[in-house]
């Protein structure tokens, strides 16, 4: 499924529900990976379009792509400002200029770690700072 953030339920409640099943896709042998192209363009990770594989990781790069936009109130790149063939290049390059100096360094960290052009070194739920002992 897609993270984004025009995905959130009610901005009222405690608890950021994301939602939109729109393009999801049923992996019942739980592979690592499948062929196809789906989701946001500004959400996609590079991978999408360079091997056309999608890889568990690649929410990892969508996550980092949503705690971008919170983080500075906007996406990295916006094909309705650049035009969607400017997106489309700046999203194969992975390109997402990160301005430390705005950044804690542990958001800094989290989202670099997201936001990993390799997706084999891209941080995962099992070797983040999110799971704890």
């Amino acid at each position: 499924s897609e993270i984004i953030g025009e995905n959130k339920i009610n901005p009222n409640d405690l608890i950021l529900k994301m939602i939109d099943f729109g393009l999801s896709k049923n992996n019942p042998m739980n592979s690592d990976d499948f062929n196809g192209c789906y989701g946001t363009l500004e959400y996609s990770a590079p991978e999408i379009f360079n091997s056309h594989i999608i890889y568990k990781s690649c929410d990892i790069w969508s996550l980092g792509i949503l705690l971008y936009n919170l983080l500075f109130g906007k996406n990295p790149y916006d094909s309705n400002i650049i035009g969607e063939r400017k997106c489309m290049a700046m999203v194969k390059k992975g390109a997402v200029n990160i301005q430390k100096n705005l950044l804690t360094e542990d958001e800094y960290d989290l989202l670099s770690r997201c936001l990993t052009f390799d997706e084999s070194k891209r941080i995962s739920i099992k070797k983040s700072w999110f799971i704890h002992g």
